[in-house]
């Protein structure tokens, strides 16, 4: 008999808009090389709703964010790291996703027409966590481990040799 696999939901701490606007000002500092600037990291953060239309993102890391109905709109998420990230009903229209890490994304009912997704990868993944020694439970993204693109507008996006495979 299979092992059942338990699913866990971790707590996401929810962030403000101008939560959100200090850590992009401080990001936009970091990406020009100066003093006081910080890479954005917004793992396991809950950024639902909020604006991020036509920021500078590359490189930041969203591991395992909730961005549902979030505005991306002309965001630059290149080499940004989307890995288990919930972008159900986000915003993405003409962003660039070039070499992004979208792997185990979830982009049901997201809008990413005229978006660049050169060299994405939007292939199945998993996020876990170690409960013990020796004991990794799986964490809850959304319905299913596997990248869901289920409703998502694609309309003159380009996919030129994204990874796709199992999504």
């Amino acid at each position: 008999m299979a092992a059942e696999i338990k699913k866990l939901v971790r707590e996401r701490s929810v962030m403000s808009q101008a939560e959100l606007d200090e850590a992009v000002r401080r990001h936009d500092m970091y990406l020009t090389g100066r003093l006081g600037g910080q890479r954005a990291l917004f793992c396991y953060r809950d950024l639902s709703g909020l604006d991020l239309s036509g920021r500078k993102l590359n490189d930041t890391d969203f591991t395992g964010a909730f961005l549902q109905n979030a505005r991306l709109q002309g965001a630059n998420l290149s080499n940004a790291i989307l890995f288990g990230c919930n972008l159900t009903g986000a915003d993405l229209r003409d962003a660039v996703l070039t070499r992004a890490d979208l792997r185990g994304a979830v982009l049901r009912g997201a809008n990413l027409d005229g978006a660049d997704l050169f060299n994405a990868d939007l292939r199945d993944g998993r996020l876990g966590q170690r409960i013990k020694i020796g004991v990794i439970e799986e964490v809850a993204i959304g319905d299913s481990a596997t990248s869901d693109l289920e409703g998502a507008r694609m309309v003159n996006a380009n996919l030129t040799e994204a990874k796709l495979s199992g999504s």
